[in-house]
């Protein structure tokens, strides 16, 4: 049996469909079959779905994901099984993913131009100690800077950036792929929030400082704001905190939810892939009302 965990209190829902609300409890759904309308539906809602009563292995959870939405293939490959203690059949890469220390909140790929829509995650081996999935809203996040701080949310909004990923020997040394001037927060023309891209690890160093003052100026406005909304995305009140476990598939709007993962000890594995948005959203609007499918 199929069973679906939907955060419903916790996610902050579409700025223009849904009023905000605090991460608080994970309530469970049962099926007997997965369904493409209530998986598209609550995903599109809360930005999370879990999917329980999977097989615990990287080929069944691979089959899952290609059931539901086409793969969104970069060079990390189009399905990852990774561990911190990687083999010949695990790959390791110089990201932080591949270790066992804590992880802050981020989302993925912001060193993408077309970032990845879906993570997906499935443990198949937990850690001993540790080793737990944090998840931040950082659509409530951004509210919640644009409530307390307008100019920082219109200084991160207005303010294009770029991002980086790092490779080479020695470590680091070389741009393995770079994404140019894109904003942390992105609107639409309505004012929806419609992406956020935040990663203070793979942020490239801020390269728009001149000689002249106003250009300095901008600069400190930047990270004064980007700090205000890294300090909210790390509030514990803004967060929820799950163990995954064998069986247990999430799936994560990446354009919306922050993912971060605590300190672990001991062998831990995992395997994943990144899902593509456009083919998700092609597949999910016919489920959609209508209020909503004309901003997506």
């Amino acid at each position: 049996m199929n069973r679906l965990i939907l955060v419903l209190t916790s996610f902050l829902e579409l700025v223009f469909t849904y009023p905000a609300s605090n991460l608080t409890i994970i309530q469970f759904f049962f099926r007997t079959t997965l369904s493409l309308q209530t998986f598209s539906e609550n995903l599109v809602k809360y930005g999370i779905v879990v999917i329980d009563g999977v097989e615990g292995t990287a080929e069944a959870t691979e089959k899952l994901c290609q059931s539901l939405v086409p793969v969104h293939d970069t060079f990390f490959g189009q399905f990852w099984v990774f561990s911190n203690s990687a083999t010949e059949d695990e790959p390791a890469y110089e990201d932080t993913a591949y270790g066992n220390e804590e992880i802050g909140p981020h989302t993925d790929g912001t060193y993408f131009n077309q970032t990845p829509g879906i993570q997906v995650f499935h443990c198949l081996e937990p850690a001993k100690i540790g080793g737990d999935t944090v998840l931040v809203d950082a659509f409530h996040c951004a509210q919640r800077l644009k409530t307390e701080s307008p100019e920082d949310f219109e200084t991160l909004c207005r303010t294009k950036i770029s991002h980086h990923y790092l490779e080479g020997t020695p470590p680091g040394s070389s741009i393995h792929s770079v994404s140019l001037e894109k904003p942390v927060i992105e609107l639409d023309s309505h004012g929806n929030i419609t992406q956020i891209r935040f990663n203070p690890y793979d942020r490239a160093p801020f390269s728009c400082l001149s000689s002249s003052e106003s250009s300095a100026t901008e600069a400190i406005k930047f990270y004064e704001a980007y700090e205000k909304f890294s300090r909210i995305c790390h509030d514990p009140k803004n967060s929820i905190r799950i163990s995954l476990k064998p069986g247990s598939v999430i799936f994560i709007d990446n354009f919306r939810v922050l993912h971060s993962r605590t300190e672990f000890q001991g062998y831990r594995k995992m395997c994943g892939c990144y899902l593509s948005r456009d083919n998700f959203m092609a597949k999910a609007r016919p489920f959609l009302e209508e209020r909503v499918r004309e901003f997506l």
